[in-house]
């Protein structure tokens, strides 16, 4: 496993490399809070209006940026991005 990560790497200096790595997980987690705030709203608003929203009206929802902090549109891997 160790020979496969450094063949990935490659010339890359292992502190750079820890740098790159760790910028990613954190993106990662900002992009997976993001999905699950989201989720935690949609199911509170289904279960206040006793139904069950289809995958639009959830996409909807998305979109309209009601988060604890916003990933700027155009930014990669992300799914959704808030109105501004």
């Amino acid at each position: 496993m160790e020979g496969a990560a450094n063949i990935l790497r490659g010339k890359t200096a292992g502190q750079d490399y820890k740098n790159y790595i760790l910028s990613l997980m954190f993106y990662k987690r900002l992009c997976d809070q993001w999905e699950n705030e989201a989720d935690d709203a949609i199911a509170v608003l289904e279960r206040q209006q006793g139904r069950q929203f289809t995958d639009a009206q959830k996409a909807v929802f998305r979109t309209r940026g009601e988060h604890r902090f916003s990933i700027p549109d155009g930014s990669a891997g992300v799914t959704y991005s808030p109105n501004r």
